[in-house]
């Protein structure tokens, strides 16, 4: 077997002429890397005791500034322990998103197909 000492100068003999090796010039302009789709979020906000105006502005927006995602809003402006939320009327209210973000309160809600 032969030792390093001895490998060396073949392996330098062959990487040299590497060096000197000219890239071909490319006429296609630099491409820049796609970017990845934004996740899809829906934002369910409303009910008691909370700002729920305020919050749902504040959190789309602050997640939309900071990470790669759209939110759509569903707000209601029902201050009550049972507010409307017709979307849940729907077994497909969730399709074509990639997140759900619920800011709701609907503590007087006893329907288990909701809860």
């Amino acid at each position: 077997m032969k030792s390093l000492r001895t490998l060396a100068p073949l392996a330098l003999a062959l990487l040299v002429p590497l060096l000197f090796l000219k890239a071909e010039p490319s006429n296609e302009p630099p491409t820049e890397p796609a970017s990845p789709r934004p996740l899809k979020a829906l934002l369910i906000a409303g009910g008691c005791c909370h700002d729920y105006k305020a919050q749902h502005e504040i959190l789309s927006k602050g997640i939309q500034e900071r990470a790669n995602v759209r939110v759509d809003v569903l707000w209601t402006n029902d201050r009550s322990t049972n507010p409307p939320l017709p979307i849940y009327d729907d077994p497909n209210w969730a399709a074509g998103y990639d997140i759900i973000i619920h800011d709701e309160c609907a503590a007087s809600n006893k329907d288990l197909k909701i809860m």
